[in-house]
């Protein structure tokens, strides 16, 4: 049996995934972009797909459904947003992608992150 750690798999998102997750965000995070909700789609998944090559978008995803999702900014050492879904994530989950975004601002010379909460 596996644990649950190799249950849950951190990974930068894909091109091919951000027409679900820019309507995630219009719909349940509105403030990730700016405090309009209004934000066409097509403008949330432009903003997303900025960090696909810096692999500042990161998924959770437990036994093939997404669990969470986080976005850094690398431009200014903030994390914008992080997302966990209450009926999928474990109690670790969170644990993981910020331990992946740590990760990813250390490899970018970040030693301190931001976070507005």
């Amino acid at each position: 049996m596996n644990s649950n750690q190799d249950q849950i798999r951190i990974r930068p998102a894909r091109a091919s995934e951000l027409p679900k997750l820019a309507e995630l965000v219009q719909g349940r995070l509105p403030d990730l972009m700016k405090p309009n909700a209004a934000i066409p789609p097509d403008s949330i998944r432009k903003r997303l797909a900025a960090l696909l090559p810096d692999e500042a978008l990161l998924l959770a995803i437990d036994n093939r459904k997404l669990s969470g999702m986080a976005a850094l900014d690398l431009d200014h050492a903030k994390l914008l947003a992080m997302y966990l879904d209450p009926k999928q994530a474990r109690a670790d989950t969170a644990r993981q992608l910020i331990g992946r975004i740590e990760d990813t601002a250390r490899a970018y010379g970040i030693q301190r992150l931001n976070c507005t909460v």
